[in-house]
């Protein structure tokens, strides 16, 4: 026998017990396995490429599990793999609410075909100008969006995140 359950509001949310690989789709809360330590460390090398390139003073890159908000009803937040924000944009909330200027995804073999449009769905409503989606075993970064300004900004230096795995 089967009970219905209410869906997870934004309000609930703070009452929820802090897990940084849970994200909320619609309500509905969704548990993530952890990265492998090959995503893990393309992660950063991106971030200090990123840091490398981007004045620190305008812009802040998150790679910490951090929630993404998209909208508030029905609630649903997102845990990407790395943002680059404007530091002008971000207020002190539980959630990031500004929307950032590139979001990056790295694609496991876990990654159903259907989630990942799903996801990519999200970030368009937010309105991210530039989304990556990158597979590791492929070395391939993927740019979604009408522009790929952060990625021409990297140009060969790119190269350098398939390094030392």
């Amino acid at each position: 026998m089967s009970t219905a359950s209410r869906l997870i509001t934004y309000e609930d949310s703070f009452l929820l017990p802090e897990d940084k690989r849970e994200e909320i789709v619609r309500g509905e809360p969704r548990k993530m396995p952890p990265p492998s330590l090959r995503h893990a460390r393309l992660i950063e090398r991106l971030a200090t490429l990123l840091r490398a390139q981007l004045p620190p003073e305008q812009f802040e890159i998150l790679v910490s599990a951090f929630g993404q908000a998209i909208r508030r009803e029905p609630f649903t937040y997102r845990v990407p793999d790395l943002g680059v924000y404007r530091r002008d944009q971000l207020t002190d909330d539980h959630y990031i609410w500004a929307v950032p200027e590139l979001l990056v995804e790295v694609l496991s073999p876990a990654n159903r075909k259907d989630d990942i449009e799903d996801r990519i769905r999200d970030y368009q409503e937010l309105g991210v100008p530039e989304l990556w989606l990158i597979e590791i075993d492929q070395r391939q970064v993927i740019s979604r969006g009408p522009t790929s300004h952060l990625l021409a900004t990297l140009g060969s230096h790119i190269e350098t995140i398939w390094d030392a795995n």
